[in-house]
């Protein structure tokens, strides 16, 4: 059966041109948030400010941005819930690179706006 689960994912990027929607599914420990029947109700959950992504600029030696993004893994699981296969991820939110202001921009989805 379908499963519809929201994760929390993280990345620590060093060019900021690589920050884009999705850039944080690499995480191999993504944090389970909560778990849905249809992808309906897991998109409308995320649409939540408290899922909103962020993306920090950290200086020092090494500067890096460490960017956080919630999304929700569409999967098939077996009876007991546990995963079989798939790994889709959906978002309700874009990066948005802003050359006006020279920053990184966090908008809706157009297809939710």
């Amino acid at each position: 059966m379908k499963a519809f689960e929201i994760k929390k994912f993280s990345a620590e990027i060093k060019n900021r041109n690589e920050i884009k929607t999705g850039c944080c599914t690499d995480d191999v420990e993504p944090e389970s948030v909560v778990k849905f029947a249809t992808l309906e109700a897991a998109l409308e959950e995320l649409k939540k400010e408290k899922y909103k992504p962020t993306c920090v600029y950290m200086g020092g030696a090494v500067p890096f941005y460490r960017v956080t993004e919630y999304m929700v893994e569409c999967y098939e699981e077996n009876e007991d819930g546990e995963f079989v296969s798939g790994s889709d991820f959906d978002s309700v939110y874009d990066f948005a690179f802003d050359a006006e202001t020279d920053e990184i921009k966090i908008e809706f989805d157009k297809r939710f706006a």
